[in-house]
């Protein structure tokens, strides 16, 4: 098995894992000297990074230019460039229509993604790619991407492609979707708090701190208690006046919630429990 080095990250990998070096001036096949996962790293960071620049010299010309005007070239009127949206691969940075022009494709798209046509619309019979045989459009499945709005392979077709490549990829995909959602946790929870109780995840850490990390009742420092998979405090809030109180592990939380956060009856369950002390 032939084996290259990458140059960038210094580890010995099969030619496989390279590029074919591409370009006028190769005459004999050959690969590149960075292996592919190095080149992509690279090169995603380096589109980032022009992208920040055209984006940041956009913006700066729509403060040095404005009076400025552009034609949209659907609607063909003559508009300040602050109606028309940053397009970083056009050669004045700008999309070549209006902002109003492309909502209304937007619209017009979001319709046909629903499926909101009529049947006269589409063609009534379509030719399957894989197996060759003309069938009815109701046996192709959706797809938006294409000007008929249906997948070039019927469903038969389709689901068999999928049965054979599912078991290919099943555990690439499944360790990434871990991944992902290990990755989304911190994000998830900040809109979870923004959302539910007008905090940040910033908010929720100095709450934390403060509470020295623990339970403000039970003064635990699990925040399930029980040892379930829960792995942040709860936000104990009034549920008449929204107000915020402080942080409990799951067992408060969920203790005074079923007595409807009433002094009266905690204090009748207290009495109660020490009658029999």
């Amino acid at each position: 098995m032939d084996t290259k080095i990458c140059i960038k990250c210094g580890i010995e990998k099969d030619v496989d894992a390279f590029y074919d070096a591409k370009g006028k001036n190769i005459k004999t096949p050959k690969k590149v000297n960075t292996c592919k996962e190095c080149f992509n790293r690279i090169t995603r960071g380096n589109v980032k990074a022009h992208y920040g620049e055209k984006q940041e010299k956009h913006k700066v010309y729509l403060e040095d230019h404005p009076d400025e005007k552009k034609e949209c070239r659907i609607c063909k009127k003559m508009l300040p460039i602050k109606n028309f949206s940053f397009h970083a691969t056009m050669s004045d940075l700008m999309s070549g229509e209006c902002r109003q022009c492309r909502t209304d494709y937007a619209k017009e798209n979001a319709l046909r993604r629903k499926g909101k046509l009529s049947v006269t619309d589409f063609p009534a019979t379509k030719v399957c790619k894989i197996c060759g045989l003309e069938k009815t459009i109701g046996d192709f499945n959706i797809h938006c991407g294409n000007k008929d709005l249906h997948r070039h392979e019927c469903r038969n077709c389709q689901k068999e492609n999928q049965q054979k490549h599912y078991p290919l990829v099943k555990d690439k995909l499944n360790e990434t979707k871990r991944g992902n959602r290990v990755k989304d946790r911190p994000k998830n929870h900040n809109l979870h708090l923004k959302k539910k109780f007008g905090i940040s995840l910033n908010d929720y850490h100095e709450m934390l701190n403060k509470q020295s990390g623990r339970c403000a009742i039970c003064g635990t420092d699990n925040p399930s208690g029980s040892g379930k998979k829960i792995v942040h405090f709860a936000v104990d809030h009034d549920h008449n006046t929204g107000k915020n109180r402080s942080l409990l592990c799951i067992n408060c939380n969920q203790g005074i919630g079923h007595f409807f956060d009433s002094p009266t009856l905690l204090r009748q369950a207290a009495e109660y429990l020490e009658s029999f002390g």
